[in-house]
């Protein structure tokens, strides 16, 4: 029975070993890539979407293969919203993912890969300044 525990330990030494030396399926350059293009979308969404956006700030961000041909991008990040009125405003997180598929688009010579699926799983808002709201409807500083 000892004997059997060993070789039982030893194959699991090897087989752990080998999966995390196993070669990526794709190169992290392609990680990189896709980490500053949904970086750049997104930056340029905000800017042009939400008015008195500032400080936009990304906590985490990473990607992960799927498949080889797909590519789960987490994120989470945040900004600073000035409110209309010019009072301090409120900082709004959002924490999400995004599902990128590769293009079968044969004649570039670069990997084309599509945002297909966007989930946006939690949006948090921190205020600056509390408000006082009462049971009639107003609110007071």
């Amino acid at each position: 029975m000892r004997y059997l525990s060993l070789v039982f330990i030893v194959f699991l030494m090897w087989w752990s070993w080998s999966s995390i030396n196993a070669p990526s399926l794709l190169p992290e350059d392609t990680h990189i890539g896709i980490q500053e293009d949904l970086r750049r979308v997104i930056t340029d969404y905000i800017a042009e979407n939400v008015q008195g956006a500032k400080d936009l700030r990304f906590e985490k961000f990473w990607t992960e293969t799927i498949k080889d041909d797909q590519i789960k991008a987490t994120f989470s990040y945040s900004f600073e919203d000035a409110s209309p009125e010019g009072q301090s405003g409120a900082r709004v997180g959002v924490y999400g993912h995004a599902i990128l598929n590769r293009s079968a688009q044969g004649d570039s010579e670069y990997d084309v890969w599509n945002l297909d699926e966007l989930f946006v799983q939690n949006n948090t808002v921190t205020f600056k300044e509390g408000l006082t709201v009462r049971s009639t409807g107003t609110v007071e500083k």
